[in-house]
């Protein structure tokens, strides 16, 4: 009975949720998040700058995954700030669904991916 219940328990404990990479360039330090519902990452378009981290509100309930295209991870936004005396940006929105996969990389490596947070894979050397 005891062996049932610490299975039991251990099955349900991997069920809680996704970890994913955190980072902003305000901390400068990446960090391991527990207990998400996604992972994502933000690319500035403008600037170079991402931040990487995770939601844990259920992920229909987040419009912009919800309006998500079939198959991408990743969608460009246009963001207009004119209004609060910011200029206007594009930023990536991206949003995946395993434990740490929002790796933080470069937005040139971001950019050389072809703006996916999914792994290339080597086909083999020329």
């Amino acid at each position: 009975m005891l062996r049932h219940l610490l299975l039991l328990s251990l099955a349900a404990s991997t069920a809680v949720g996704l970890s994913c990479y955190g980072y902003t360039d305000y901390h400068q330090y990446v960090e391991t998040l527990h207990h998400r519902t996604f992972c994502s990452a933000v690319y500035q378009a403008l600037d170079g700058t991402a931040v990487f981290g995770g939601g844990d509100r259920h992920p229909s309930h987040v419009p912009k995954i919800v309006n998500m295209t079939k198959g991408s991870d990743c969608v460009l936004e246009h963001v207009d700030n004119s209004k609060y005396g910011y200029p206007s940006s594009d930023m990536w929105n991206c949003y995946c669904f395993s434990d740490m996969c929002n790796y933080p990389f470069t937005f040139k490596e971001f950019e050389r991916r072809g703006h996916t947070l999914k792994p290339t894979f080597a086909m083999g050397s020329d």
